[in-house]
């Protein structure tokens, strides 16, 4: 049980936390609204949890993965608007509400299976104390890997890695709408493209940082990869062509 919850603390909710450390190494981007955008999707995810078994009759059981699959499709959208925005240099309230929503569409869903599993399992007697313990052992492994990340960025990368970095994140969890649908039989059984498992395991520590970090796959199928290119691209080439400073993301001065 304390192994189990500190793999699903990490694969659920590590994403999260390095969203967070993403969008608060841009100077321009508004604190509160990141946060304030979080606590929000979390909200979102417990109202969906006390929902659940009215969203499970839904789609032929399959309600929840729609959800899921809208939550991030407006979140990408979401993405798009906010790097248009920065670029633009649109007033602070639109900024802070076009990452504010992002930041909550893209918790919803990375939230939820947490809940479902904690909520479900937490009040076990026996189960209990392992999952506190590796509740505070994901959270701190978490918590400090956001940290890292953050300082790192801060410090040594300019505003359009950072970007480059966000659009990957985004792009990985936009990506993973292939395997929800292949899931739910809405896609033909995919052919992989390749296999790095002899490289990178998806269930080893490095494989559960990179695939939270920009969406690593051991086994990645057609569908994955291309909706992954399109989710990646689309924004980059967006905001370049609507650019209109001579950086890629518009940056506070003082910022490298």
């Amino acid at each position: 049980m304390l192994i189990n919850t500190v793999i699903l603390f990490i694969r659920d909710t590590l994403p999260v936390f390095l969203l967070v450390s993403l969008l608060l190494s841009f100077v321009s981007v508004p604190r509160y609204a990141v946060l304030s955008g979080v606590g929000s999707g979390g909200l979102l995810a417990l109202l969906v949890y006390l929902g659940l078994d009215g969203l499970l009759a839904i789609g032929d059981g399959n309600g929840l993965e729609w959800l899921k699959i809208g939550a991030l499709l407006l979140g990408w959208l979401a993405l798009v608007v906010s790097l248009l925005a920065m670029e633009q240099q649109c007033s602070n309230q639109f900024k802070a509400l076009a990452l504010g929503l992002m930041a909550a569409l893209f918790t919803l869903p990375n939230a939820i299976h947490f809940l479902i599993y904690s909520l479900a399992y937490w009040p076990g007697a026996q189960s209990g104390s392992a999952m506190m313990l590796g509740t505070v052992i994901g959270l701190g492994i978490s918590l400090s890997l956001a940290i890292l990340l953050n300082m790192l960025l801060s410090g040594l990368t300019p505003a359009f890695v950072r970007a480059l970095l966000l659009c990957a994140f985004c792009a990985g969890q936009v990506a993973a709408i292939a395997n929800m649908l292949e899931q739910i039989n809405w896609l033909p059984d995919q052919t992989r493209i390749w296999n790095t498992a002899g490289w990178l395991k998806d269930e080893s520590e490095y494989g559960h940082l990179f695939n939270a970090l920009f969406g690593y796959e051991e086994t990645p199928s057609q569908a994955y990869l291309i909706t992954y290119c399109v989710a990646f691209l689309i924004p980059l080439v967006a905001a370049i062509a609507f650019r209109k400073h001579s950086v890629f993301l518009y940056v506070k001065a003082g910022e490298q």
